[in-house]
């Protein structure tokens, strides 16, 4: 999952939309670990794309990074999911679903929660 406020998720949503229309071939975007992560066991340090050829392909690292690569045209549809048209409504999306995924990669849900950060904070 990742997890934050609908307007941070938007602000994630223009910088992965700006880094595909550049001549950049790979970004890293570090998450924030300082939280608690319960309910679960641990944060993973970050989301990484890089620019391939072919389907998107979502992976976790051995450095506990999620890893995203895939064509600019692949991972623009992907990452389309990441914006949310009401930033202070609760909501999820699915970016997972849709022919511009390789088969074995991870699901991934977007969550958008207006009290991120509120109530993980201790």
């Amino acid at each position: 999952m990742l997890l934050d406020t609908g307007a941070e998720l938007n602000v994630l949503h223009e910088r992965l939309t700006k880094f595909l229309a550049s001549s950049a071939e790979s970004v890293s975007f570090s998450a924030e670990v300082t939280l608690s992560p319960a309910p679960y066991q641990e944060f993973l340090r970050g989301l990484r794309l890089q620019k391939t050829q072919g389907l998107v392909m979502l992976r976790l690292s051995q450095d506990r990074w999620l890893e995203l690569t895939g064509s600019e045209a692949n991972l623009a549809k992907y990452v389309s999911h990441f914006k949310f048209n009401n930033p202070d409504r609760d909501d999820h999306h699915h970016p997972d679903n849709g022919d511009f995924m390789a088969r074995g990669t991870l699901c991934l849900i977007v969550e958008a929660d207006s009290t991120w950060g509120e109530c993980n904070a201790g």
